[in-house]
């Protein structure tokens, strides 16, 4: 199988993260943060040097690190745990479902939620710019679209937050591993990401970091129940990280999301961007050969994405004839609705190849073979 849907889950995973998910399994069964023996006390260890990895990745702080099972939850925990009713917040359309529902969740709590532009780049400073309000709590920035490469100025739009009391809400998921991300910089902020991408850990695994002038009683949970801590209260502690962590931790996962922040590490973030950016030229190339097919965005190139259509053909269509091919993509509309009317795909959507650590040239020639042949 030649696979390029590496934006919803890189694969395969470097040896390490296999190894050490299996290690955890085997040698710390016990249930983290709820034992003083010694399985209890390897898994908690497993945890913290998870959180440790992730803090030291983003320029953050250990015990600021929220550890969920993905994105997706991640950015629930963020968004649902900071607003409020009669609070305004401003997003994209380059947001995708893991930020739009919550925000539909919200708007029907009397949140009022607005879009930015995203094109051009400066444009879209100008108008949060203008669009910032006294009651403005949250920004939420897709820092790279998992539809296109193209991302938003994360600095920039940060800078305006400064001094104003609004927390910048980070979607990493399509950045996190590809491109340095810290969260001193940014100031009053929450990177969520998860683990199963460019961090190349297993599914399961994902973060959110808070700042250290975000307050963890300000913040309304997610979900109830055990943290190991202050177990005699009613309510869930008031400290990070255990107010948003009610349950068992996947002390596994945490373990495949350290080993493949490690593995990326000794590579190095520059090098694997530049290596995948530089495929994605060639296969945009490749694919420009290809008359009957349409790239869009085609000189984007914030990123490892390539969205295509072929002329006469639905997206559903090409994704099953090139799985029949033994060829990996994703076809559709990528759970980022606004994204695809933005750049005007089909009905249907279309088709995305995403490349990652492991892509080769062979397999990029492979995909535009198979494209010319049909």
């Amino acid at each position: 199988m030649i696979y390029l849907d590496n934006a919803a889950t890189t694969f395969p995973k470097p040896e390490r993260v296999y190894r050490e998910a299996e290690r955890v399994m085997r040698e710390c069964g016990g249930n983290p943060g709820r034992g003083s023996h010694a399985l209890a006390l390897a898994a908690a260890e497993e945890i913290y040097r998870c959180r440790e990895a992730v803090a030291d990745l983003f320029d953050g702080e250990p015990d600021r690190v929220v550890l969920t099972p993905n994105a997706t939850a991640a950015l629930n925990l963020a968004l649902k745990g900071l607003l409020r009713s009669g609070d305004h917040v401003l997003t994209s359309a380059l947001a995708h479902n893991s930020v739009r529902r919550p925000l539909y969740d919200l708007e029907r709590e009397g949140v009022i939620v607005e879009e930015y532009p995203v094109f051009p780049r400066g444009e879209a400073l100008a108008a949060i710019r203008r669009m910032i309000r006294p009651n403005t709590r949250v920004i939420e920035v897709t820092v790279r679209s998992n539809v296109v490469s193209v991302g938003l100025p994360l600095y920039e739009i940060a800078a305006l937050c400064k001094g104003r009391s609004i927390t910048l809400v980070v979607d990493a998921s399509q950045g996190a591993g590809a491109m340095p991300i810290s969260l001193r910089r940014l100031g009053r902020a929450v990177i969520c990401a998860p683990g199963h991408k460019g961090l190349y850990g297993l599914p399961g695994s994902g973060f959110a970091l808070f700042s250290k002038d975000i307050e963890a009683k300000d913040l309304r949970p997610l979900l109830s129940g055990g943290s190991g801590l202050r177990s005699i209260e009613p309510e869930m502690p008031d400290l990070f990280p255990e107010r948003l962590e009610a349950g068992t931790l996947n002390a596994s996962a945490a373990a495949s999301l350290r080993a493949g922040i490690e593995a990326i590490r000794e590579v190095g973030i520059e090098e694997i961007d530049y290596r995948e950016r530089m495929l994605r030229r060639r296969l945009v190339g490749r694919l420009a050969d290809l008359r009957k097919v349409q790239v869009y965005l085609p000189y984007a190139d914030e990123g490892s994405i390539v969205l295509f259509s072929i002329r006469g053909k639905s997206a559903a269509e090409v994704g099953a004839y090139l799985d029949g091919q033994g060829i990996a993509v994703r076809a559709g509309l990528h759970c980022a609705p606004m994204a695809h009317r933005l750049l005007g795909t089909p009905e249907g959507g279309a088709v995305r190849a995403s490349l990652g650590m492991f892509t080769t040239e062979a397999d990029l020639a492979a995909l535009c073979r198979a494209l010319r042949e049909w």
